[in-house]
């Protein structure tokens, strides 16, 4: 049974239009199953089939704490072809808008572009600290998307940037531990947040203000 509509279809591929390289996704379970990891496995799987610019491999993993590939269960981790990662990470099982997110972020490594500007790609060509921006959405919220790009985005522009997407609804001790009353809420290195889905110059600002207290994450 199809997954996508054909508008979601004729969208998937123009998303990869300028694609250049192979993505690998390495999905890291708890081992539970159930129908929304199949009802997931199956829109990637039709995601894969409408791209014929790049090769979508998918990974199955069981979580462990000491291989440090993931921090939680169920997660999400982009590579390119080699194996290598990208410092993308999407917590939860997307839906709804966060599965657009995701398609977006795969869409975004395949591509040797940056929808960055050139003054944001410059400054993060100067980061030496770690920076790790933890995006907290929902699946029906529909201004989440901006923020999470924006993350993921920042994280393919610098090695130094993991950015982490992470379902709310889905992690609901860590959404209270960071205060989150309302999406997209983003924290930059456990420490200094911005509310809403904020411009890049300001999403910028709040990830430099992380780096020059120190936060440590």
């Amino acid at each position: 049974m199809a997954v996508l509509s054909d508008a979601d279809r004729r969208a998937v591929r123009k998303m990869f239009e300028n694609a250049s390289r192979d993505v690998r996704l390495v999905r890291v379970t708890s081992g539970a199953g159930g129908e929304d990891e199949d009802a997931f496995a199956a829109a990637i799987r039709e995601v894969a089939d409408e791209v014929s610019q790049v090769q979508i491999e998918v990974e199955d993993r069981r979580f462990d704490e000491r291989e440090g590939l993931v921090e939680r269960a169920p997660g999400l981790v982009l590579q390119d072809g080699t194996g290598r990662d990208l410092g993308i990470r999407f917590y939860g099982t997307p839906g709804g808008y966060e599965f657009g997110a995701l398609v977006t972020a795969m869409a975004d490594a395949a591509s040797d572009g940056s929808a960055l500007s050139q003054a944001t790609r410059d400054q993060l060509a100067s980061l030496q600290d770690p920076v790790q921006i933890m995006v907290f959405s929902t699946p029906t919220c529909p201004y989440c998307p901006r923020a999470v790009r924006l993350a993921g985005l920042m994280a393919l522009a610098s090695e130094h940037v993991q950015a982490q997407a992470l379902d709310a609804m889905a992690f609901p001790q860590l959404a209270n531990l960071y205060q989150v009353q309302g999406v997209p809420r983003t924290i930059f290195n456990r420490k200094v947040h911005v509310e809403g889905a904020v411009p890049e110059p300001v999403f910028l600002e709040r990830l430099l203000a992380a780096v020059h207290r120190g936060a440590s994450i």
